[in-house]
């Protein structure tokens, strides 16, 4: 759950509390006389209105769409009829700044400024807290830069490494984490071509052996629902690295035959 989308929830939620409690307030006027000016600067309702309604505008001036938005749904809360034509003239221009956001945060991916697209992405969130696109960019950025992080000199040696060459145990750590780490990021399928190479390179390297048994049960168990043939398949790999693996025994039973 967003930032953004806790406080539009709390916002909302204060206008009704607000209602509420003034619907079962007295008016202070036993009598029924009413005196225009005080009544209108007594009254609570009125009075939260013209400061959100202020704070609305002032967003609106300042270009924060995003804010705007919130602000002016509070006040829809309150009375429909009068903001509602607001509303959607704020939702409209967000929108249409976040569009512009989201497609410089393709381009700037696709030229890998990491750190710009994030900014970008950052930006369409504001005005779009459940914007998916966004939200996943930003995971993908993280994904990027972890990688980055775990290949270092090492895992570009691996890149010229002759055939057959020896590899030192200081990149085959390295290598290792790299794969437990794509794995635990749900990137089963390079995870597993990673460790799978390890294997056939080293057949007894029981951490590699380990390692690739793990990620082909998780990938199995992630696809269990919406895939049960691959989901079986990767079980029947990993029975083959590890023939008494419980969780991958216990899975197989579970799925459809066929």
């Amino acid at each position: 759950m967003t930032h953004a989308f806790v406080f539009r929830f709390t916002a909302l939620a204060a206008v009704t509390l607000l209602l509420a409690a003034c619907a079962g307030v007295p008016t202070g006027n036993p009598g029924g006389t009413t005196d225009a000016g005080t009544g209108a600067r007594n009254d609570p309702v009125s009075e939260f209105e013209s400061r959100q309604r202020d704070q609305a505008v002032a967003l609106e001036r300042q270009g924060q769409w995003g804010e705007a938005v919130q602000a002016w749904e509070v006040l829809a809360t309150l009375r429909p009829a009068q903001y509602r034509e607001r509303l959607a003239e704020a939702r409209h221009r967000a929108d249409v700044l976040a569009t512009e956001r989201l497609q410089r945060a393709r381009a700037e991916w696709k030229k890998g400024d990491l750190d710009a697209a994030e900014q970008s992405y950052l930006g369409v969130l504001a005005l779009q807290p459940e914007q998916a696109e966004a939200a996943d960019g930003l995971r993908g950025i993280e994904r990027a830069r972890n990688k980055r992080d775990y290949l270092g000199q090492p895992s570009r040696l691996t890149l010229t490494r002759k055939p057959g060459a020896r590899i030192a145990p200081s990149e085959q750590s390295i290598e290792l984490e790299h794969a437990v780490m794509l794995s635990g990021q749900g990137e089963y399928d390079e995870a597993i071509g990673m460790l799978q190479k390890r294997v056939d390179a080293a057949p007894r390297d029981a951490a590699a052996r380990r390692a690739l048994a793990d990620t082909l049960l998780k990938k199995a168990q992630a696809l269990q629902a919406s895939d049960p043939k691959a989901a079986r398949e990767a079980l029947q790999r990993c029975l083959k690295l590890e023939p008494k693996n419980a969780g991958a025994l216990a899975l197989l039973k579970k799925l459809p035959v066929g």
